[in-house]
């Protein structure tokens, strides 16, 4: 019945809870778990500890942020099941088919457990209770429903009052079919309409500018994960092999006419399989998920942001820290580690064993991955050359 797949739906585990964690909201990551955030080592023993990742992120923001994990880890998947995950390679099959995933999750309202079920033989005689204490209890009892037809006609009945809270805290208890249907339904269009809210036409035009975006996914390869995909302000869109440019295009993002959102990109030189209009079926600030149905054929699109590392200072700071002090090498490769000059004029001085100086010239440069320090030396310092 419709109420029993609503009632169902609510029961799906809510894998959106730990996105920080894991990008992927068809599992979450069991707790307590151990994790490097930007380098820094931390313990995530409750949700609330999220926000400890969310202030590393937040410290900078010019940094690339990222997670690593320290294997093997426990996820459980939307129907509650549990899988030990032992390497990133199956970690990040398991976010790649999350994009495959179609669970009807509604996590804007939950029962307050426990709950009871009335088992009906045929002349409405109950013969059976069915407590169910949590929410994986209730997904089981929805998976297994046809275990109590005992070979013959049976009816199952909720029995109320029942309670349900949503997400902000609120309680709402009902008293019958009818009335609970309707309140998981208004709570299921609630939680839609604010997932829209955050996707808005202006949110996404200027995510994509801000920076490239890897082909992480097309449909199930990974093909075209190689390329990198810019949007630039004035609408055009060129995807690139390292420096290579291997087509160029248009792209717009406007309202399709089922409410939600697509990426339009048309006239490409090349790669023809990425023109069409896709629609934005999940919309993060570092992640799109697009799909694209033309001819009875259904395509997925996975892009992810790729955004450049900064450095926390500039050229012209680099540049004073190293006239400032006296520095030396850190390698075995020379026989004399220094100490070295950093002077004006891009002169660079380094000090031979007998007293005696070699000059050699440096400088420093941006580029589109950051900056890069120059050194040119004669012997014997050329091993530092580049």
């Amino acid at each position: 019945s419709p109420l029993a797949n609503l009632m169902q739906s609510t029961s799906f585990n809510e894998g959106s809870v730990d996105d920080i964690l894991d990008e992927a909201s068809c599992f979450s990551i069991n707790l307590p778990i151990t994790i490097q955030a930007n380098g820094i080592t931390i313990t995530i023993e409750t949700l609330e500890d999220l926000e400890l990742i969310e202030e590393i992120f937040d410290e900078f923001s010019d940094d690339e942020d990222f997670i690593e994990f320290f294997f093997p880890i426990t996820i459980t998947l939307n129907d509650h099941t549990e899988i030990t995950i032992n390497s990133e390679d199956e970690f990040e099959a398991f976010v790649e088919e999350c994009f495959e995933n179609d669970d009807d999750v509604i996590e804007c309202i939950d029962f307050v457990y426990p709950i009871s079920f009335s088992v009906y033989n045929t002349e409405f005689q109950v013969i059976d209770t069915i407590v169910i204490e949590s929410q994986e209890e209730l997904h089981r009892f929805f998976e297994n429903l046809e275990d109590f037809s005992n070979d013959g006609e049976l009816l199952i009945g909720l029995n109320f009052p029942v309670s349900l809270i949503y997400e902000d805290g609120r309680v709402i208890e009902v008293d019958s079919n009818q009335e609970l249907e309707a309140v998981i339904r208004a709570a299921r269009d609630e939680c839609d309409d604010e997932e829209e809210d955050d996707c808005t036409i202006e949110f996404v035009k200027r995510n994509l500018v801000e920076c490239p975006w890897e082909i992480v996914a097309f449909n199930e390869d990974d093909v075209y994960r190689p390329y990198d995909v810019f949007f630039t302000q004035d609408g055009a869109v060129i995807v690139k092999a390292g420096s290579e440019v291997l087509a160029e295009g248009r792209w717009e993002v406007s309202e399709s006419s089922n409410g939600g959102l697509e990426l339009s990109i048309s006239n490409m030189t090349a790669l023809n399989d990425l023109e069409g209009s896709w629609q934005i079926v999940d919309c993060d600030d570092d992640r799109l998920k697009l799909l694209r149905e033309a001819s009875g054929q259904v395509t997925r699109v996975v892009i992810e942001k790729e955004c450049v590392e900064r450095p926390d200072c500039t050229a012209q700071e680099l540049k004073r820290h190293f006239m400032e002090c006296v520095w030396f090498a850190g390698t075995d490769q020379l026989e004399n580690n220094g100490p070295f000059l950093f002077m004006e004029n891009h002169v660079v001085k380094a000090l031979l064993p007998n007293g005696e100086y070699v000059e050699g010239y440096f400088d420093i440069q941006l580029t589109n991955t950051g900056m890069d320090v120059i050194l040119e030396f004669r012997e014997p310092f050329s091993t530092l050359n580049g």
